[in-house]
């Protein structure tokens, strides 16, 4: 694991979302395929909780390097009803990976505030 803090933005998993964006290489089809599981590891939670900021923005405050052309699939019925869920997932303590290491890290309020301000 790399940088982290608070922000939506601020982890590397976030930072390489926004690089796939930029760069077209993202597909929200194969994100929702590859967290079917029951159990969202701290990466994949860091991106949903990404994704989510992104999807609220207005056009004018995108990250550098994005339009809302980069980030339309986020604004569908489905893509939002999907990342709803995933909050539940993401902010469930008993099973939540990312929840327990913003535990761990004394940080877990500012986290939570965060996340729950960009929550679809």
């Amino acid at each position: 694991m790399g940088t982290w803090d608070v922000g939506p933005f601020d982890n590397d998993a976030a930072r390489d979302l926004l690089t796939d964006l930029r760069a077209g290489r993202f597909s929200l089809d194969q994100l929702r395929f590859g967290m079917s599981g029951n159990r969202i590891d701290a990466d994949d939670a860091a991106v949903v909780v990404a994704l989510s900021a992104l999807s609220k923005m207005p056009a004018a405050e995108l990250p550098a390097g994005l339009n809302r052309e980069h980030v339309s699939e986020l604004s569908a019925p489905g893509a939002r009803s999907w990342l709803r869920s995933q909050f539940n997932h993401i902010l469930d303590r008993e099973a939540s990976a990312i929840y327990a290491l913003w535990e761990h890290t004394g940080e877990l309020d500012q986290w939570i505030y965060q996340v729950e301000s960009v929550k679809p």
